[in-house]
């Protein structure tokens, strides 16, 4: 397993031990600053114990890197990116709802367990969502042949 290579190699740095017993301890949540975003990507994988991980990043092209990074150690799709909603105030014909399906995709699969790691912007983190109990509400699975 590749990841094996990126998640041992870290693990007898003082950081690095320092960071695990705060997780360990369920002290959260834990800020990383002054590393470039490989390494935070690396310290995230890391230290993923099973239970999603929100990585905050200073804007979403940010965001998108880290989630990319983890990616490809991960060697398959860990990381999602939650965006910011894209506001819209005036009447328009033609609205683009991608990133209302995104960020409703990227929490469902925080509701079902199947997400790893959340990459986010500050500002997709501050913005208000819809609560899960609402959203496990509101779900429905299709399946080829359903009608």
């Amino acid at each position: 397993m590749s990841r094996l290579i990126f998640t041992e190699a870290i693990k007898d740095l003082d950081l690095y031990k320092d960071l695990s017993l705060s997780v360990e301890r369920r002290e959260s949540p834990v800020s990383v600053t002054g590393v470039s975003g490989i390494h935070k990507a690396q310290l995230a994988l890391s230290l993923y114990n099973f239970s999603p991980v929100l990585i905050i990043a200073e804007d979403e092209a940010g965001a998108k890197k880290i989630a990319d990074d983890i990616n490809e150690m991960y060697g398959d799709t860990a990381a999602y990116v939650y965006p910011a909603k894209d506001f819209t105030f005036v009447e328009a014909e033609g609205v683009s709802r991608e990133y209302e399906h995104t960020r409703l995709g990227v929490l469902s699969r925080i509701a079902d367990n199947t997400c790893r790691f959340v990459c986010a912007s500050a500002e997709a983190v501050m913005q208000r969502t819809i609560p899960k109990d609402v959203l496990l509400a509101n779900t429905r699975t299709l399946h080829a042949g359903d009608t």
